[in-house]
């Protein structure tokens, strides 16, 4: 089965309605329907939260829409994770060294390296991001990238 590792940005774009959004509800579908494999790391939850949070504080979205999201934003993972459709990975000290390694490679922030890293690590064919630099590393580094 096929894996796609979802970036920050992207899971933020499940939650919250952008444009990508659509992308992100059809892959959900795929992967509900048994036909690919989500992958993400611990630390996409904890980025995907801060991003959610500093909308609520520039006020482009209310806090009772911030709690919803956050609430949406576990349930779903958890409900995913027990169906066997997503494979959530830990930020491990093998992932972070050589995420640092990467970060001196490319020149990237070590948190887009750390995308990078955890996407190998689950074996992922493919990359979705809606970040572009951190799209044109993926590359380098052999994988498919989904860009919106």
């Amino acid at each position: 089965m096929r894996t796609v590792y979802l970036d920050s940005s992207s899971l933020v774009k499940r939650y919250i309605s952008e444009p990508g959004s659509d992308t992100l509800d059809a892959v959900y579908r795929e992967a509900e329907r048994g036909r690919i494999k989500i992958a993400f790391s611990i630390w996409n939850i904890g980025e995907t939260i801060g991003v959610i949070d500093r909308k609520e504080r520039l006020g482009k979205i209310g806090q009772q829409e911030s709690t919803n999201v956050i609430i949406d934003l576990i349930g779903e993972t958890r409900k995913m994770s027990m169906m066997n459709n997503l494979q959530m990975y830990p930020v491990s000290m093998e992932v972070l060294w050589r995420s640092w390694l990467l970060s001196i490679k490319h020149h990237i922030y070590v948190a887009d390296a750390t995308q990078i890293q955890t996407a190998k690590e689950a074996k992922a064919e493919y990359l979705l991001t809606f970040d572009k630099d951190l799209m044109d590393v993926a590359e380098k580094e052999d994988f498919i990238t989904i860009y919106q």
